[in-house]
């Protein structure tokens, strides 16, 4: 998908610096280090050495965006490990979601059950590299896989049980997630408008709309979203002229609205719910602090192993 490299990037930096943009997104080509092969090989979440040349590597790009006034932001699937990729041996059978005592596969690629301590190490370790220690501000986290019925890698499991169970541990990362970085701008994008429910977007600060690049298709889509999000929320991607959809994608975002325009984000609002079944209630409605609930009684079915 496209063809990220420091040559390419920087100049299209400085256009969308002078444009005004905040943020400046790399998206899902900056791993491709095998001429088209990064679907099945991801995992590690490491930037393509080829694509990167020099003593800076990707950090000559993000020194540049943070040099023109804008947060560089970086293309995640976390749950996603590719059947080629290191991880894919180094992380235990458990990690993964399982039916009939196998790995589900889908197009090359395994799915991560964010129930087992494994998985969620490896993704804390990878979202404490990239925005910890390389100060990335902005992640667009994708969902391009299908799982099919779910996971039933627990005894007497069914498939929806797993799968349900993964969603809650993946709020719970999140949650995580956002407690360490409260001011990390997380975008919803899931296949290009996809998993758009309550739950995500208590977590994540925008939603994308979709990945339709035709601007006569995209005017529906833009006019309509507002209808059923607030105005601030959806997020609607262009590509720059005489780049493809995979490339780069620089944008501007509208500021939070308890923000004044230059500011940093404020902490992302998460809502927390009332457990349908024990009845342990959240803190409170809107939480815009590193705040957590607490663990849920370790007898309710509703609670991530």
């Amino acid at each position: 998908m496209g063809d990220p490299t420091t040559e390419k990037l920087l100049p299209l930096i400085d256009a969308a610096a002078d444009a005004g943009a905040e943020y400046f997104v790399i998206d899902a080509g900056r791993y491709d280090d095998d001429d088209g092969g990064w679907w099945t090989t991801v995992g590690a979440w490491e930037p393509a050495a080829s694509r990167f040349p020099g003593e800076g590597g990707i950090h000559e790009v993000l020194d540049r965006i943070r040099e023109r006034g804008m947060v560089p932001g970086l293309w995640l699937e976390p749950e996603v490990i590719g059947v080629r990729s290191p991880m894919a041996e180094s992380l235990p059978d458990e990690a993964f979601f399982r039916r009939d005592g196998a790995r589900v596969t889908e197009a090359g690629r395994h799915h991560l059950d964010l129930r087992h301590p494994a998985a969620r190490a490896h993704l804390d370790q990878v979202v404490d590299r990239l925005v910890g220690e390389w100060g990335v501000g902005y992640l667009k986290l994708d969902h391009d896989i299908d799982p099919g019925s779910g996971t039933s890698a627990h005894p007497g499991e069914t498939p929806g049980a797993g799968l349900l169970g993964h969603n809650r541990a993946h709020l719970d990362w999140l949650d995580g997630v956002l407690d360490r970085y409260p001011h990390l701008v997380v975008e919803n994008c899931a296949s290009g408008g996809m998993r758009w429910d309550d739950a995500m977007l208590s977590r994540m600060r925008l939603q994308s709309t979709s990945d339709q690049q035709n601007l006569h298709l995209y005017a529906a889509i833009a006019a309509s979203a507002p209808t059923c999000r607030e105005p601030c929320r959806p997020g609607h991607w262009a590509f720059p002229p005489g780049t493809t959809p995979g490339s780069p994608w620089p944008c501007t975002l509208p500021p939070s609205p308890t923000s004044p325009p230059g500011a940093a984000p404020e902490p992302t609002p998460r809502r927390r719910f009332t457990c349908p079944t024990c009845g342990t209630p959240p803190p409170a409605s809107t939480c815009s602090t590193p705040r957590r609930a607490g663990p849920l009684p370790a007898g309710c079915p509703t609670r991530p192993s």
